[in-house]
Protein backbone atom coordinates (compact mmCIF):
# COMPACT_ATOMS: atom_id res chain seq x y z
CA UNK A 1 0.00 0.00 0.00
CA UNK A 2 1.31 2.99 -1.39
CA UNK A 3 2.57 5.76 1.52
CA UNK A 4 3.27 8.87 -0.79
CA UNK A 5 0.68 11.72 -0.17
CA UNK A 6 -1.77 12.01 -3.52
CA UNK A 7 -1.03 15.11 -4.78
CA UNK A 8 -2.72 17.51 -7.01
CA UNK A 9 -1.96 16.18 -9.96
CA UNK A 10 -2.70 12.28 -8.44
CA UNK A 11 -5.96 13.60 -7.36
CA UNK A 12 -6.75 14.72 -11.14
CA UNK A 13 -5.78 11.34 -12.19
CA UNK A 14 -8.05 9.42 -9.63
CA UNK A 15 -10.88 11.35 -10.99
CA UNK A 16 -13.61 8.93 -12.98
CA UNK A 17 -13.92 9.41 -16.94
CA UNK A 18 -17.10 11.44 -16.32
CA UNK A 19 -15.49 13.61 -14.11
CA UNK A 20 -12.45 14.24 -15.85
CA UNK A 21 -14.63 15.29 -19.31
CA UNK A 22 -16.77 17.68 -16.94
CA UNK A 23 -13.48 18.97 -15.67
CA UNK A 24 -12.28 19.44 -19.31
CA UNK A 25 -15.51 21.32 -19.98
CA UNK A 26 -15.43 23.76 -16.97
CA UNK A 27 -11.87 24.42 -17.90
CA UNK A 28 -13.07 25.37 -21.22
CA UNK A 29 -15.88 27.43 -19.74
CA UNK A 30 -13.17 29.43 -17.91
CA UNK A 31 -10.54 29.91 -20.69
CA UNK A 32 -10.10 33.29 -21.91
CA UNK A 33 -11.68 34.09 -25.36
CA UNK A 34 -9.67 33.93 -28.31
CA UNK A 35 -11.99 35.88 -30.32
CA UNK A 36 -9.85 39.35 -31.12
CA UNK A 37 -12.42 42.41 -30.50
CA UNK A 38 -12.00 45.22 -32.82
CA UNK A 39 -11.53 48.35 -30.31
CA UNK A 40 -10.53 50.78 -33.53
CA UNK A 41 -8.31 53.34 -33.21
CA UNK A 42 -6.66 53.54 -29.37
CA UNK A 43 -7.34 57.47 -29.64
CA UNK A 44 -7.19 58.66 -25.92
CA UNK A 45 -9.74 55.99 -24.48
CA UNK A 46 -7.22 52.70 -24.08
CA UNK A 47 -8.68 51.33 -21.05
CA UNK A 48 -11.95 49.77 -23.05
CA UNK A 49 -11.56 45.79 -23.50
CA UNK A 50 -14.86 45.40 -25.21
CA UNK A 51 -17.99 46.71 -26.04
CA UNK A 52 -21.37 46.01 -27.80
CA UNK A 53 -24.72 47.73 -28.85
CA UNK A 54 -27.77 45.59 -28.67
CA UNK A 55 -30.68 46.29 -30.52
CA UNK A 56 -33.29 44.51 -32.54
CA UNK A 57 -32.38 41.36 -31.39
CA UNK A 58 -28.90 41.82 -32.80
CA UNK A 59 -25.46 42.69 -31.44
CA UNK A 60 -22.96 44.99 -32.59
CA UNK A 61 -19.38 45.73 -31.60
CA UNK A 62 -18.63 49.14 -30.45
CA UNK A 63 -14.78 50.54 -31.36
CA UNK A 64 -13.24 53.19 -29.33
CA UNK A 65 -14.00 55.77 -32.00
CA UNK A 66 -17.90 55.67 -30.83
CA UNK A 67 -17.82 55.04 -27.65
CA UNK A 68 -17.93 59.03 -27.18
CA UNK A 69 -20.44 58.63 -28.93
CA UNK A 70 -24.12 58.04 -26.70
CA UNK A 71 -26.03 55.10 -27.84
CA UNK A 72 -28.91 55.32 -30.87
CA UNK A 73 -32.61 56.07 -28.68
CA UNK A 74 -33.76 52.02 -27.34
CA UNK A 75 -30.01 50.94 -28.19
CA UNK A 76 -28.21 49.05 -24.97
CA UNK A 77 -25.05 49.95 -24.62
CA UNK A 78 -22.36 47.26 -22.31
CA UNK A 79 -18.93 48.29 -22.16
CA UNK A 80 -16.00 46.05 -20.48
CA UNK A 81 -13.11 48.35 -19.22
CA UNK A 82 -9.87 47.63 -17.53
CA UNK A 83 -9.23 49.59 -14.15
CA UNK A 84 -5.70 49.92 -14.25
CA UNK A 85 -5.66 52.21 -17.26
CA UNK A 86 -6.40 55.68 -15.74
CA UNK A 87 -8.25 56.77 -19.40
CA UNK A 88 -11.01 54.31 -18.21
CA UNK A 89 -11.12 55.46 -14.72
CA UNK A 90 -11.68 59.12 -16.42
CA UNK A 91 -13.93 57.87 -18.56
CA UNK A 92 -15.99 56.12 -16.15
CA UNK A 93 -15.79 59.06 -14.03
CA UNK A 94 -17.39 61.18 -16.31
CA UNK A 95 -20.56 59.08 -16.87
CA UNK A 96 -23.62 61.06 -15.75
CA UNK A 97 -25.14 58.57 -13.41
CA UNK A 98 -21.74 58.27 -11.35
CA UNK A 99 -21.60 60.44 -9.06
CA UNK A 100 -21.46 60.87 -5.03
CA UNK A 101 -21.43 57.35 -3.32
CA UNK A 102 -21.09 55.38 -6.60
CA UNK A 103 -18.21 57.08 -7.67
CA UNK A 104 -16.33 56.21 -4.37
CA UNK A 105 -17.21 52.69 -4.63
CA UNK A 106 -16.62 52.10 -8.42
CA UNK A 107 -12.90 53.62 -8.63
CA UNK A 108 -11.94 53.76 -4.80
CA UNK A 109 -13.76 50.75 -3.81
CA UNK A 110 -12.61 48.93 -0.22
CA UNK A 111 -13.27 45.25 -1.45
CA UNK A 112 -15.97 44.42 0.41
CA UNK A 113 -19.36 43.09 -1.66
CA UNK A 114 -21.52 46.35 -1.07
CA UNK A 115 -24.22 47.64 -3.72
CA UNK A 116 -25.96 51.85 -4.16
CA UNK A 117 -29.07 52.71 -5.57
CA UNK A 118 -29.20 56.07 -7.17
CA UNK A 119 -32.77 56.45 -8.76
CA UNK A 120 -32.91 53.53 -11.63
CA UNK A 121 -29.03 53.46 -11.47
CA UNK A 122 -27.36 50.53 -10.05
CA UNK A 123 -23.96 49.72 -8.58
CA UNK A 124 -22.36 46.79 -7.44
CA UNK A 125 -19.13 45.45 -6.43
CA UNK A 126 -19.07 41.53 -6.24
CA UNK A 127 -16.32 39.18 -5.76
CA UNK A 128 -15.50 36.91 -8.54
CA UNK A 129 -12.54 34.51 -9.35
CA UNK A 130 -9.52 35.75 -11.29
CA UNK A 131 -8.16 33.95 -14.51
CA UNK A 132 -5.86 31.54 -14.00
CA UNK A 133 -2.94 30.96 -17.02
CA UNK A 134 -2.51 27.49 -18.06
CA UNK A 135 -3.71 25.21 -16.26
CA UNK A 136 -4.22 26.24 -12.96
CA UNK A 137 -6.99 25.77 -10.70
CA UNK A 138 -8.91 29.97 -10.26
CA UNK A 139 -7.61 30.33 -6.15
CA UNK A 140 -7.60 34.38 -5.88
CA UNK A 141 -10.43 36.36 -6.23
CA UNK A 142 -10.55 40.22 -7.73
CA UNK A 143 -13.17 42.89 -7.21
CA UNK A 144 -15.75 43.31 -10.25
CA UNK A 145 -17.99 46.73 -10.34
CA UNK A 146 -20.59 47.23 -12.30
CA UNK A 147 -22.94 50.02 -13.28
CA UNK A 148 -26.24 49.63 -14.74
CA UNK A 149 -28.80 51.97 -15.62
CA UNK A 150 -31.68 51.50 -18.49
CA UNK A 151 -29.32 52.07 -21.50
CA UNK A 152 -26.23 51.01 -20.39
CA UNK A 153 -24.08 48.15 -18.66
CA UNK A 154 -20.32 49.13 -17.44
CA UNK A 155 -18.01 46.26 -16.03
CA UNK A 156 -14.77 46.88 -14.81
CA UNK A 157 -11.89 45.14 -13.01
CA UNK A 158 -8.66 45.81 -12.01
CA UNK A 159 -7.53 41.89 -12.41
CA UNK A 160 -8.38 39.33 -15.30
CA UNK A 161 -11.71 37.86 -13.68
CA UNK A 162 -13.51 34.74 -14.75
CA UNK A 163 -17.17 36.66 -14.95
CA UNK A 164 -16.70 39.23 -17.59
CA UNK A 165 -15.20 35.92 -20.12
CA UNK A 166 -18.34 34.38 -19.53
CA UNK A 167 -20.28 37.09 -20.31
CA UNK A 168 -18.49 37.72 -23.29
CA UNK A 169 -18.35 34.02 -24.50
CA UNK A 170 -22.29 33.86 -24.25
CA UNK A 171 -22.62 37.43 -26.24
CA UNK A 172 -20.69 36.03 -29.02
CA UNK A 173 -22.75 32.89 -28.56
CA UNK A 174 -25.94 34.67 -29.51
CA UNK A 175 -26.79 36.47 -26.17
CA UNK A 176 -28.58 39.57 -26.46
CA UNK A 177 -29.47 41.24 -23.29
CA UNK A 178 -31.72 44.22 -24.89
CA UNK A 179 -32.06 46.13 -21.48
CA UNK A 180 -31.54 46.62 -18.27
CA UNK A 181 -32.87 43.73 -16.60
CA UNK A 182 -31.71 40.86 -18.83
CA UNK A 183 -28.04 42.70 -18.71
CA UNK A 184 -28.32 42.12 -15.10
CA UNK A 185 -29.67 38.58 -15.19
CA UNK A 186 -26.76 37.58 -17.97
CA UNK A 187 -24.15 39.37 -15.21
CA UNK A 188 -25.44 37.05 -12.18
CA UNK A 189 -26.19 34.08 -14.23
CA UNK A 190 -22.39 34.28 -15.55
CA UNK A 191 -21.35 34.90 -11.68
CA UNK A 192 -23.89 31.87 -10.37
CA UNK A 193 -21.86 29.89 -13.59
CA UNK A 194 -18.40 30.53 -12.68
CA UNK A 195 -19.22 29.59 -8.27
CA UNK A 196 -20.66 26.46 -9.55
CA UNK A 197 -17.87 25.26 -11.67
CA UNK A 198 -15.58 26.34 -8.40
CA UNK A 199 -18.12 24.10 -6.41
CA UNK A 200 -18.12 21.12 -8.73
CA UNK A 201 -14.50 20.87 -9.06
CA UNK A 202 -14.18 21.54 -5.16
CA UNK A 203 -16.95 18.21 -4.78
CA UNK A 204 -15.00 16.10 -6.99
CA UNK A 205 -11.74 16.27 -5.63
CA UNK A 206 -13.31 15.70 -2.06
CA UNK A 207 -14.82 12.36 -3.58
CA UNK A 208 -11.91 11.68 -4.71
CA UNK A 209 -9.87 11.91 -1.68
CA UNK A 210 -12.64 10.65 0.84
CA UNK A 211 -12.10 7.09 -1.59
CA UNK A 212 -8.59 7.39 -1.70
CA UNK A 213 -8.17 7.66 2.13
CA UNK A 214 -10.99 5.35 2.85
CA UNK A 215 -11.26 2.72 0.35
CA UNK A 216 -7.23 2.64 0.44
CA UNK A 217 -5.56 4.22 2.75
CA UNK A 218 -3.82 6.47 0.74
CA UNK A 219 -3.47 10.57 2.24
CA UNK A 220 -4.04 13.30 0.11
CA UNK A 221 -1.18 15.98 0.53
CA UNK A 222 -2.25 18.13 3.82
CA UNK A 223 -1.15 21.41 1.46
CA UNK A 224 -3.52 20.47 -1.33
CA UNK A 225 -6.36 19.88 1.17
CA UNK A 226 -5.23 23.21 2.81
CA UNK A 227 -5.70 25.42 -0.72
CA UNK A 228 -8.55 23.29 -1.67
CA UNK A 229 -10.22 24.52 2.04
CA UNK A 230 -9.12 27.78 1.22
CA UNK A 231 -10.45 27.62 -2.03
CA UNK A 232 -14.23 26.21 -0.30
CA UNK A 233 -13.88 29.01 2.49
CA UNK A 234 -13.32 31.77 -0.09
CA UNK A 235 -16.39 30.78 -2.18
CA UNK A 236 -18.70 30.59 0.69
CA UNK A 237 -17.65 33.63 1.69
CA UNK A 238 -17.75 35.20 -1.92
CA UNK A 239 -21.48 34.07 -2.30
CA UNK A 240 -22.13 34.96 1.37
CA UNK A 241 -21.39 38.48 0.29
CA UNK A 242 -23.71 38.12 -2.91
CA UNK A 243 -26.92 36.82 -1.06
CA UNK A 244 -26.17 39.80 1.37
CA UNK A 245 -26.22 42.97 -1.21
CA UNK A 246 -29.47 40.80 -2.70
CA UNK A 247 -31.12 41.00 0.40
CA UNK A 248 -30.59 44.46 0.55
CA UNK A 249 -31.97 45.14 -2.68
CA UNK A 250 -35.25 42.90 -1.71
CA UNK A 251 -35.80 45.15 0.96
CA UNK A 252 -35.62 48.02 -1.45
CA UNK A 253 -38.85 49.23 -1.47
CA UNK A 254 -37.77 51.86 -4.61
CA UNK A 255 -36.08 49.24 -6.62
CA UNK A 256 -37.05 49.22 -10.06
CA UNK A 257 -40.04 46.24 -10.52
CA UNK A 258 -38.22 45.45 -13.47
CA UNK A 259 -35.41 44.37 -11.71
CA UNK A 260 -36.81 42.48 -8.90
CA UNK A 261 -37.54 39.18 -10.05
CA UNK A 262 -34.11 39.15 -11.07
CA UNK A 263 -33.28 39.85 -7.50
CA UNK A 264 -35.03 37.38 -6.03
CA UNK A 265 -34.83 34.59 -8.46
CA UNK A 266 -30.78 35.21 -8.40
CA UNK A 267 -30.99 34.92 -4.24
CA UNK A 268 -32.46 31.97 -4.33
CA UNK A 269 -30.16 30.27 -6.67
CA UNK A 270 -27.39 31.81 -4.49
CA UNK A 271 -28.76 30.47 -1.11
CA UNK A 272 -29.00 26.93 -2.63
CA UNK A 273 -25.55 27.42 -4.35
CA UNK A 274 -23.80 28.90 -0.77
CA UNK A 275 -25.36 25.50 0.77
CA UNK A 276 -23.21 23.57 -0.93
CA UNK A 277 -20.04 25.65 -0.77
CA UNK A 278 -20.68 25.51 2.75
CA UNK A 279 -21.29 21.20 2.91
CA UNK A 280 -17.88 20.92 0.28
CA UNK A 281 -16.02 23.25 2.78
CA UNK A 282 -17.32 21.27 5.66
CA UNK A 283 -16.61 17.68 4.05
CA UNK A 284 -13.08 19.32 3.30
CA UNK A 285 -13.00 19.76 6.69
CA UNK A 286 -13.71 16.02 7.88
CA UNK A 287 -11.30 14.72 5.61
CA UNK A 288 -8.52 17.34 7.16
CA UNK A 289 -9.54 15.58 10.58
CA UNK A 290 -9.72 11.82 9.22
CA UNK A 291 -6.36 12.51 7.46
CA UNK A 292 -4.83 13.93 11.06
CA UNK A 293 -6.24 11.22 12.57
CA UNK A 294 -4.36 8.68 10.58
CA UNK A 295 -1.51 11.19 10.60
CA UNK A 296 -1.32 10.81 14.44
CA UNK A 297 -2.46 6.98 14.38
CA UNK A 298 0.80 6.10 12.30
CA UNK A 299 3.29 7.88 14.06
CA UNK A 300 1.34 6.17 17.45
CA UNK A 301 2.44 2.53 15.59
CA UNK A 302 5.68 3.33 14.85
CA UNK A 303 6.53 5.18 18.56
CA UNK A 304 5.05 1.90 19.87
CA UNK A 305 7.28 -0.46 17.60
CA UNK A 306 10.65 1.68 18.67
CA UNK A 307 9.38 1.25 21.79
CA UNK A 308 9.11 -2.44 21.85
CA UNK A 309 12.59 -2.35 20.18
CA UNK A 310 13.71 -0.71 22.83
CA UNK A 311 12.83 -3.13 25.60
CA UNK A 312 14.16 -5.85 23.48
CA UNK A 313 17.45 -4.62 23.09
CA UNK A 314 18.03 -3.19 26.03
CA UNK A 315 18.52 -6.53 28.31
CA UNK A 316 21.48 -7.74 25.78
CA UNK A 317 22.63 -4.47 25.62
CA UNK A 318 22.97 -3.86 29.30
CA UNK A 319 24.67 -7.41 28.81
CA UNK A 320 27.74 -6.47 26.36
CA UNK A 321 28.22 -3.55 28.29
CA UNK A 322 29.06 -5.38 31.66
CA UNK A 323 31.19 -7.59 29.89
CA UNK A 324 32.98 -4.74 28.30
CA UNK A 325 34.24 -3.38 30.81
CA UNK A 326 37.65 -5.08 30.99
CA UNK A 327 38.05 -5.35 34.38
CA UNK A 328 39.42 -7.98 36.24
CA UNK A 329 37.36 -10.60 38.19
CA UNK A 330 35.19 -10.94 35.06
CA UNK A 331 33.75 -14.68 34.52
CA UNK A 332 34.64 -16.76 31.44
CA UNK A 333 37.48 -14.30 30.76
CA UNK A 334 39.70 -17.36 30.48
CA UNK A 335 37.41 -19.56 29.25
CA UNK A 336 37.86 -21.01 25.66
CA UNK A 337 34.12 -20.74 25.62
CA UNK A 338 33.13 -17.56 26.81
CA UNK A 339 31.65 -15.75 24.43
CA UNK A 340 29.08 -18.73 23.84
CA UNK A 341 28.07 -18.31 27.15
CA UNK A 342 27.81 -14.44 27.32
CA UNK A 343 25.81 -14.77 23.90
CA UNK A 344 23.61 -17.31 25.65
CA UNK A 345 23.01 -15.08 28.68
CA UNK A 346 21.63 -12.06 26.03
CA UNK A 347 19.46 -14.43 24.75
CA UNK A 348 18.00 -15.14 28.01
CA UNK A 349 17.72 -11.94 29.03
CA UNK A 350 16.19 -11.15 25.68
CA UNK A 351 13.86 -13.75 26.18
CA UNK A 352 12.50 -12.78 29.58
CA UNK A 353 12.26 -9.22 27.88
CA UNK A 354 9.79 -10.76 25.39
CA UNK A 355 7.89 -12.93 27.75
CA UNK A 356 7.72 -10.25 30.14
CA UNK A 357 5.87 -7.75 27.67
CA UNK A 358 3.91 -10.51 26.64
CA UNK A 359 2.95 -11.18 30.64
CA UNK A 360 2.12 -7.80 30.50
CA UNK A 361 0.08 -7.76 27.71
CA UNK A 362 2.27 -5.30 25.23
CA UNK A 363 2.50 -7.39 22.25
CA UNK A 364 -0.70 -9.17 22.67
CA UNK A 365 -2.84 -5.79 22.33
CA UNK A 366 -0.11 -4.90 19.23
CA UNK A 367 -1.96 -3.97 15.75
Amino acid sequence: MSRRPLSAQDLTRAQSPDDQATARQDSAMLGASTTVIDRGSPGSLTGMVWAFDFCDGKSAPVTLADLDCPAEPGTFRWVHMDLLDPSARRWIDDLPAVEGDIADMLLDGDGHQHVRRVGETLAFAVHDFEREFGEGRPTRTGVLIFLLSPQLMVTAGRNPLLCPDVILRRIQAGAVPAGAPAALDLVFSALIEVSKIVARDLATIVRVAEDALIDFGTMPDPRVVADDRRRAATLHRQLLGLRSILLRLELDDHLPEAIRPIVNKTAQKIAALDGDAAEVHQNLQQVREEIDMQTARRTDQNLYVLSIMNVVLLPPTLVTSFFGMNTGGLAWVDDNIGTVWVTCVMILATVAAVAWLFRRGYLRNAR
